[in-house]
């Protein structure tokens, strides 16, 4: 027997139309779209850098670019950069495009008999590198629109490389006209009592297998109340744990682990954060310039 791949069913399998060979791509655009696969949620999305993709690929950083304009060319993804507070680039949103519509076509194909040992099997297409379904996911987190996106950048201008509380210049009355307005608008984010921090976080560990000692629990619980975590706060933090968690690991989390998970989660620009960043600013400047 050929021993040149390991044959664990634990990681599960990826399963493609046969349509996809009948595509004009390279074979490593083709090797990059079967990792994405491998990695998307049931809607088709991935988040991923660019330096993770090229390991999973194999290739260079550089490369793994050419096969996503490739692929986006092909129309089977689409691809969204995603920056952190500071503005720097954080990591890709990828869509794969149809995904979705393969998942329910899979599902229409499988067996209608149900199994009670349904949730210990491992699914065909797996979200992420873990071993079991996603409490929520990515695209749960409320996506920022065009117009919140377009005043948190202009915003993020006007303090790039400034001290705390200063600004590079005077921001325009149409940029405070609007900010008023989204702010106005949006709903305030509160956060989360102890009780709801802690029972999330259980389900979470729960659900990756781990037997979290309450110590840990009460520490993990314990850091996100400090930070005053919110409800897109949390999501983005399970999403996170679940993204970057490896089916091998059977114990729980060292401190550091937790804390490198936990910041990671913290650096996403969500709609949320967007929105707090914005009514920072703009309190800020209003203190300062009237």
């Amino acid at each position: 027997m050929s021993e040149a791949i390991s044959i664990d069913p634990a990681r599960g399998f990826v399963a493609l139309p046969a349509s996809i060979f009948d595509l004009e791509i390279s074979p490593g655009a083709f090797r990059a779209l079967s990792v994405l696969c491998n990695l998307s949620d049931p809607q088709g999305y991935s988040w991923a850098s660019l330096e993770q993709l090229a390991e999973w690929v194999h290739r260079a950083k550089s490369s793994v670019s050419s096969y996503l304009v490739e692929l986006r060319a092909a129309g089977l993804v689409s691809t969204e950069t995603q920056t952190r507070s500071n503005g720097a680039n954080y990591r890709l949103k990828i869509k794969v495009l149809f995904w979705s519509k393969w998942v329910q076509a899979r599902k229409k194909c499988a067996s209608p008999a149900p199994q009670k040992t349904e949730r210990s099997v491992q699914p065909a297409e797996r979200p992420t590198k873990v071993k079991h379904k996603p409490i929520k996911t990515h695209h749960s987190r409320p996506a920022a629109s065009k117009r919140v996106k377009k005043i948190y950048q202009a915003w993020q201008t006007l303090t790039a490389g400034m001290p705390y509380g200063k600004f590079a210049g005077h921001a325009s009355p149409a940029l405070l006209r609007d900010t008023a307005a989204i702010l106005n608008a949006a709903s305030v984010s509160h956060a989360l009592p102890a009780a709801e921090v802690s029972q999330q976080l259980q389900q979470l560990w729960t659900g990756l297998a781990i037997d979290l000692p309450a110590p840990d629990l009460a520490r993990m619980t314990g850091k996100c109340l400090d930070r005053g975590f919110t409800s897109d706060q949390m999501a983005g933090l399970c999403n996170e744990i679940q993204g970057s968690w490896q089916p091998h690991w059977q114990r729980p989390p060292t401190t550091k682990q937790f804390d490198a998970m936990f910041d990671a989660a913290r650096s996403g620009v969500t709609a949320v954060t967007m929105l707090r960043l914005i009514r920072h600013d703009f309190s800020k400047y209003q203190a300062t310039h009237n």
